[in-house]
């Protein structure tokens, strides 16, 4: 194994949906000697955190709601966020599929680390972005690069019907909004933005 490049100071934007795996990969991080976590709950969200932190590097799951990881990856590297279009990323996922894998190599997506693999991993991925000279194409060469439908089995609600939320939101379509209704959050395209 190489020699640890990865430092306290590191500063990392975790991008994860399930809390339950955004605890673990901090516990990985942890674990490995580097405390400096931004969090984001989808791309969207991730976007927005980079227009007030500045990171060193990027861990980020693919499937997520409404900006799914791909779509993030695609606008870093197209120039289209406040991070630089060469900021390192790693795509921490449990999928198997190829699109998925084939998508985030043509985006020049760093390092893939697996869900279920242990910190050590995570430490040689970093290890490793750093340790090697790294280039990658001009921002405007990714904006034909083409996002896969990717399905997630997490439950979300159908914009096709109304729905109640436990704290007492009522989703509806836009067509459906009064002049008068208050939003409970800031309205967001299908893909985040």
């Amino acid at each position: 194994m190489p020699d640890v490049v990865a430092t306290p100071d590191l500063r990392v934007l975790i991008v994860e949906d399930e809390p339950f795996m955004m605890s673990l990969l901090r516990r990985m991080l942890a674990k490995i000697g580097i405390e400096g976590c931004h969090e984001a709950v989808d791309g969207s969200d991730a976007l927005v955190k980079l227009e007030s932190c500045q990171v060193d590097v990027v861990i980020s799951d693919i499937m997520m709601r409404p900006m799914n990881g791909l779509k993030f990856l695609k606008s870093v590297r197209s120039g289209l966020s406040a991070a630089t279009a060469d900021i390192p990323f790693i795509v921490f996922t449990g999928s198997s599929e190829s699109s998925v894998f084939g998508t985030a190599l043509s985006l020049d997506c760093d390092a893939f680390v697996s869900k279920n693999g242990d910190p050590n991993d995570l430490l040689e991925r970093i290890n490793s972005i750093f340790s090697i000279e790294r280039q990658i194409n001009e921002p405007t060469a990714y904006l034909t690069v083409t996002i896969p439908e990717i399905i997630n089995n997490s439950a979300f609600i159908s914009p096709e019907t109304e729905t109640e939320a436990e704290s007492g939101e009522i989703c509806i379509m836009i067509h459906q909004v009064e002049p008068d209704d208050v939003l409970a959050r800031d309205l967001r395209t299908g893909d985040g933005h």
